[in-house]
């Protein structure tokens, strides 16, 4: 994944990876324990989507992106660059 170059619009969050939820090819979906983020959560875990490499559960790692509604899923925190932090 590759750093985009409007990182200030971008909202942040960290936070470690508690499971990888799906996987198909190189987009998953991942249930993270956030430990501090650029914007209020009401809860501290949260879905992130995204085409990564292989992300690790137990791995603290650093998400850029944006927010979004999946009318199936709910709200999802979409990464479009990460960083592995541990």
């Amino acid at each position: 994944m590759t750093n985009q170059s409007n990182d200030q619009s971008l909202e942040s969050l960290e936070g470690v990876v508690q499971r990888v939820a799906f996987v198909n090819g190189f987009f998953s979906i991942n249930r993270v324990n956030v430990s501090s983020s650029s914007f209020v959560l009401a809860e501290k875990e949260i879905d992130v989507v995204g085409h990564f490499g292989r992300l690790q559960a137990g791995h603290a790692y650093r998400f850029l992106g944006h927010f979004k509604r999946n009318p199936r899923h709910q709200w999802q925190f979409v990464a479009t660059s990460y960083r592995h932090l541990n």
